[in-house]
């Protein structure tokens, strides 16, 4: 029966075992097993009743593939759609690990869907074994590490059910790092893989493991996750709803699901997903049950989801108070794709994300949100003179000049730039002068701002990991550009960097020290993160005053104070360091600690 078989879908489901039950310790290669669930969804063309089956092998698990069984489908007639379930069982296979824990290995399968010896079709699916949770209860970083005469503004915590929400991969708890990726295009023909490629090269450079995949753009190309996959770039992935109530009519809501449908069956092979999230900013229309958007969010798209994967965690939408029913501790959905849960909305006793924009106080400590994870958080600057230069003319350089308005879509963003730029700096050149110099002066200013307002944030959430309300997640917005505009990105069109782009590469390394002045104690307080498994150490932290000396444009480093770090844990980090504010007679403007390796 030649061509009478296409295989439209391959789906599968990767499930460490125990079944859904929590990974309480790291997993490691040479001890772990596998549950792998795949579904062949196949289209056929034949005329004549037979029987297929399928059938699904690999070389490269070799002896780690214990067995694989599949069902047989009777075939009654053509032009019809069949799904051949098959089941795996893999022991003490190589794990696939985020960016900065281990591996990306993937595992080569063979599905062929015959009717007795002959092959009807064949394709070749790759998948990575991992397992992924979303805690939002049962906290397990609470303190257990400190430096004798430094403050601990959360030790004693004990609480062991305190609200949290992040991701455990393979059995570790991952400080999630980076930004909001929107469509690379605006005209998607323009897309191509190296534009992609040179996005997410960009990504690693920026030393980040997580891209979220905003809810008001498109779903990605292939290519996209394929290269997550290769990259261990972690992806939390909305269904395309944003910031809009939603019609609930039965085609509506009928097209949705097979949107959904169609999406997910693609896409489910990627272990770079991490998350499938309903929507952006939707939540603030649920007026409870029977609204249109829990309609739409809890009855249609989560439901729909759960359908066709229940192998990764889910989440309402973003941001959210999560659910208080239809999720196991782990985050993933209770019951199966084929005996699906119904979902409750959560009732502020679980883990929460935020988004948080605050363009009238920046940089300010005491606004920023004390979060379980900061998934949106910004600040618009200019984009470079040479990158709107082939769109616009002299006339157009200004901060408020028609063109910067019409390309400006936040509302009041320019004049709101311009606001803090008047809050932070002195000597701020006139914004409707069009003399190119004083223009190129605002870019370079408003980007400047941005970077005081973002490091800040960031530095703040890196350090709530070690703080009663646990931050475990910084996701920037956002991180590229469809067109020449004022807007939030840390890169331009066309992947030029803005100088934020290099702030949050070294805002995100993996080992990360930060000082802030604690307002209540009045205190300089310094603080390292360290998202290595292991613990590193010891460490020479070193207080320095840096003397500005404004008019002669000279500055000196004046040694302060010293210490050794004998140990930064692992996945965790201290408060090192901490000093009474001391009078300096306002000749000096920074504390700057630093730290430097054993060397």
């Amino acid at each position: 029966q030649p061509n009478s078989v296409l295989i439209e879908a391959i789906v599968p489901q990767v499930f460490s075992l125990p079944y859904k039950l929590p990974v309480l310790s790291p997993l490691a290669d040479a001890a772990n097993a596998w549950q792998v669930d795949v579904t062949v969804n196949v289209h056929i063309f034949a005329s004549e009743q037979f029987i297929i089956q399928a059938t699904v092998t690999s070389v490269s698990l070799g002896p780690s593939l214990i067995s694989s069984s599949c069902t047989s489908v009777g075939v009654l007639e053509s032009d019809t759609l069949l799904s051949i379930n098959c089941s795996l069982l893999i022991h003490n296979a190589t794990l696939w690990w985020p960016r900065g824990y281990g591996a990306q290995t993937m595992h080569a399968l063979t599905v062929k869907v015959v009717n007795g010896a002959d092959v009807l079709a064949s394709e070749l699916l790759h998948i990575g074994l991992r397992s992924v949770e979303l805690l939002s209860h049962d906290d397990p970083l609470r303190y257990t590490y400190q430096v004798p005469g430094v403050f601990y503004p959360g030790l004693g915590d004990k609480i062991a059910d305190r609200p949290t929400m992040f991701f455990r991969v393979n059995g570790v708890p991952i400080f999630t790092k980076g930004a909001n990726v929107i469509p690379f295009e605006a005209f998607r023909a323009r897309i191509n893989n190296s534009l992609i490629t040179d996005v997410l090269e960009s990504v690693i450079l920026g030393n980040m493991n997580m891209l979220r995949v905003w809810g008001g753009g498109v779903f990605k190309e292939d290519y996209f996750y394929q290269q997550c996959n290769s990259l261990g770039i972690l992806v939390w992935q909305e269904m395309m709803f944003a910031c809009a109530e939603y019609p609930i009519n039965v085609d509506f809501l009928n097209l949705a699901k097979s949107e959904i449908t169609f999406q997910l069956r693609r896409l489910s092979r990627h272990p770079s997903i991490v998350l499938w999230s309903g929507n952006n900013e939707d939540e603030v229309y649920d007026d409870g049950p029977g609204s249109p958007y829990e309609v739409l969010d809890y009855e249609t798209v989560l439901y729909q989801i759960i359908r066709e994967d229940s192998s990764r965690p889910i989440w309402p939408s973003s941001p959210s108070i999560g659910f208080s029913f239809g999720v196991t501790s782990s985050g993933l959905p209770l019951g199966s794709t084929t005996s699906p849960s119904n979902f409750t909305v959560g009732k502020n006793n679980g883990g929460s994300d935020s988004h948080y924009y605050n363009y009238f106080k920046c940089p300010d400590l005491a606004s920023f949100p004390e979060t379980n994870f900061g998934s949106e958080y910004g600040f618009q600057s200019l984009p470079w003179l040479d990158n709107i230069q082939p769109v616009s003319t002299p006339k157009d350089w200004s901060l408020f000049s028609e063109w910067m308005e019409h390309r400006q879509h936040h509302p009041d963003g320019n004049a709101e730039i311009y606001s803090l730029l008047q809050k932070n700096f002195a000597d701020i050149p006139d914004p409707n002068s069009t003399d190119v110099n004083t223009f190129k002066r605002i870019i370079f200013l408003s980007q400047l701002q941005q970077v005081l307002c973002l490091s800040e944030e960031t530095a703040f959430y890196r350090r709530g990991r070690n703080m009663p309300y646990r931050t475990m997640g910084s996701l920037y917005w956002q991180l590229n550009q469809n067109w020449q505009a004022p807007s939030w990105t840390s890169m331009e069109y066309g992947g030029e960097w803005k100088i934020l782009h290099y702030a949050m590469a070294v805002a995100f390394l993996p080992i990360r020290i930060t000082a802030f002045v604690n307002e209540t104690t009045s205190t300089i307080v310094a603080h390292i993160t360290n998202d290595y498994v292991q613990g590193r150490g010891p460490f020479t932290l070193r207080v320095d005053l840096l003397q500005i000396a404004p008019k002669a444009g000279t500055a000196s480093r004046i040694p302060f104070d010293s210490l050794i770090v004998d140990i930064v844990p692992g996945l965790s980090g201290l408060f090192a360091w901490s000093i009474e504010m001391p009078d300096f007679r306002g000749k000096t403007t920074l504390a700057c600690p630093l730290v430097t390796d054993r060397k």
